[in-house]
């Protein structure tokens, strides 16, 4: 049997694609890729010939290009005929077609990654195959209720201190978590399904065609009291609530439990937090922030300092170094040091407005996406 022994790092501009490779990538496709190679770096080679034509591999290498990535890893195939690199091209797309999965090894192997605290979207499955896959329905409570009727959609996340816990322990707390819901929907006016997902509990509210302030008093009376009645049971946790009765918009308010004090969020209500938590634009976001902010994060945990930190206080007391310091409860020569190193590190002008918007919106990426 034959095999490949050469492997070697290959200029990405030297690479031939073929011109008559039928399988397609799309956009989409190309984003998850862009993120499994920021997350895991260029792991999986791409096979060539001596001629440097490409014979598997032609997705990531779109991906590298977008990245830009200069040189990537190449294992030459050079016992190929010209018909097997034909055939090869087809076979290596369509018999990975053929491999299914175990989905209870797969159930459990999601909730570990979230247990660690690693973003499952990373695995190449959206935010809908996954509530598919753990979505087995047999945690819905229906009775009466209308699916044809107009909905708000909550969900609730549990946290421990100032983290979410890990999805293991999420799970070991569902059966208390469903009782007590199931109890506070016995004793309210207000019609509720819900149901455990992987990482937290979608609740569906039966909603009149035009909402009145009672409905929302309703509404907000029966969040309270969950998280109220969680809370005393040593569970604390935090909802978010969509106005346009999408389940992807609850989530993305969860997403952005950390941005206030709040327990409560309204999706129409996150303002700018509604675009920077929209999933699909979270590998442009993560380039944006490390272009920006990443290098005073980096700074920060090297030397166990506040210049993040600092930088967002600075915008809430509205530039004023003064009553910066007393916030910080520092001297005043402590900040003006700090502010100083902010812009030799983040090359930046505090007098260039579009210099400081830009930090403020990689502060508030840092905030959704990696602040925890």
């Amino acid at each position: 049997m034959k095999t490949t022994t050469e492997m070697q790092l290959v200029p990405i501009t030297k690479l031939v694609p073929y011109v008559n490779n039928a399988r397609t990538h799309s956009p989409e496709q190309i984003n998850k890729l862009r993120s499994s190679l920021r997350e895991f770096g260029f792991i999986n080679p791409v096979i060539i010939d001596r001629d440097y034509g490409v014979i598997a591999g032609h997705g990531r290498i779109l991906a590298a290009k977008e990245e830009g990535i200069s040189e990537v890893p190449c294992v030459f195939a050079n016992h190929l005929t010209e018909a097997q690199k034909k055939a090869y091209i087809i076979a290596d797309n369509r018999m990975a077609m053929d491999a299914g999965w175990d989905e209870e090894l797969l159930r459990v192997e999601i909730e570990s990654l979230q247990a660690a605290d690693f973003d499952p979207l990373l695995t190449g499955f959206d935010e809908k195959e996954l509530s598919k896959l753990f979505d087995d329905g047999k945690d819905i409570q229906e009775d009466d209720f209308d699916v044809d009727a107009e909905h708000r959609v909550a969900v609730i996340r549990v946290l421990s201190g100032n983290s979410t816990i890990g999805n293991s322990s999420l799970y070991k707390t569902n059966n208390s978590i469903v009782n007590i819901l199931r109890r506070i929907s016995r004793d309210s006016s207000i019609k509720v399904l819900f149901v455990n997902k992987c990482d937290s509990i979608v609740l569906v509210f039966e909603s009149p065609l035009r909402e009145d302030e009672e409905y929302r008093r309703l509404l907000q009376a029966f969040i309270d009291t969950a998280l109220s009645s969680l809370e005393a049971e040593g569970i604390l946790a935090m909802a978010s609530i969509s106005l346009w009765k999408s389940f992807n918009e609850a989530r993305r308010a969860a997403a952005c439990w950390n941005v206030d004090d709040s327990r409560v969020h309204y999706f129409e209500k996150l303002g700018v937090y509604r675009f920077l938590s929209y999933e699909n634009l979270r590998p442009e976001l993560v380039i944006f922030y490390n272009e920006t902010l990443k290098v005073l994060v980096d700074y920060d945990h090297d030397r166990d300092s506040e210049l993040v930190h600092t930088l967002s206080l600075y915008f809430k007391c509205g530039g004023n170094l003064k009553r910066l310091a007393e916030e910080m409860g520092v001297h005043y020569n402590t900040v003006a040091y700090r502010i100083q190193r902010i812009k030799e590190l983040a090359h930046v002008s505090f007098d260039n407005a579009d210099q400081m918007l830009n930090l403020q919106i990689a502060l508030k990426i840092y905030e959704v996406n990696f602040y925890r």
